[in-house]
């Protein structure tokens, strides 16, 4: 399994990969009773060909998988060796779903005053914006990425 900070491997027990694995899902998700992926994925391709969207509904046929992927990756520079968890929508008809709303809500245009398109964007608000009496600033993102 990869690391995530230094790029290398770790090698575990397939019941340490499962305990880990378990700890980290319970920690970073709630379950959701009655849900059916697959009549999901069927009401979603229905609606897209009720509403006559040939590419979408093409796309979401051809999908190889009918809910997002998890999969994780470990700390290393924790003493535990706890997991990251990391949701992929490749392959998903989510992610054929989601690049149509992106591309439609585009033409929208929103002024967020909140929205960060880089990070040092807020280093650089802190720099310049903040009294000079602040002299460190961290945060400590959740383990939870979206790739």
């Amino acid at each position: 399994m990869l690391s995530n900070k230094e790029g290398g491997f770790v090698v575990m027990t397939s019941g340490t990969y499962a305990e880990k694995a378990s700890e980290a899902v319970t920690n970073n998700f709630n379950r959701v009773q009655d849900v059916d992926p697959e009549k999901v994925n069927k009401q979603a391709l229905k609606r897209c060909e009720d509403l006559k969207l040939g590419k979408v509904s093409v796309s979401i046929k051809k999908s190889q998988h009918s809910c997002l992927v998890v999969f994780f990756s470990t700390k290393t520079h924790k003493p535990e060796r706890p997991f990251r968890v990391i949701v992929s929508e490749r392959g998903t008809w989510q992610h054929c779903m989601g690049l149509f709303l992106q591309q439609s809500l585009a033409l929208l245009s929103v002024d967020d005053p909140f929205f960060v398109r880089k990070a040092q964007d807020v280093s650089t608000f802190l720099e310049t914006k903040q009294p000079k009496a602040v002299s460190a600033f961290s945060i400590d993102l959740k383990d939870l990425y979206y790739s």
